[in-house]
């Protein structure tokens, strides 16, 4: 995504108030969560290179446990949800805000690194940029 594109869909979810606000300019995602969140998206792939079985990046991400509670389900280490327009989304969920989404259905890697005590303050984010992409 291009820095206009990504402004655009940040400026949108601030309008929309599913953000607050945003620091200008806007804050890239850490490039660490993005690689990460590319790395599963690739099925483990890196620059030609396997580095990751591919069985145990679709295992990781897929549905091990439920947990209703949450609206989501549970891999390994990756929550699995739904989001409305692209499917079924891994979701690596930090502290505080800070998520890596994983959407293989629209081949995109959403990295969210914000200072956020609302639980779902990443996925509002993710579903704004989703209706923006579609």
């Amino acid at each position: 995504m291009t820095k206009s594109v990504t402004s655009a869909l940040v400026g949108a979810a601030v309008a929309r108030g599913v953000i607050a606000s945003v620091q200008q300019p806007v804050p890239r995602c850490c490039p660490i969560s993005r690689q990460l969140g590319q790395l599963y998206l690739d099925d483990g792939m890196r620059a030609g290179r396997q580095v990751l079985p591919r069985d145990w990046v679709r295992e990781s991400t897929r549905t091990w446990l439920a947990a209703p509670s949450y609206g989501r389900q549970y891999g390994w280490l990756w929550w699995i949800r739904s989001a409305p327009g692209a499917g079924d989304v891994a979701e690596a969920w930090g502290t505080c805000g800070q998520h890596i989404f994983v959407v293989r259905p629209m081949n995109l890697v959403v990295g969210v690194i914000a200072r956020d005590n609302n639980i779902d303050g990443g996925t509002q984010i993710l579903d704004e940029i989703v209706a923006a992409a579609a």
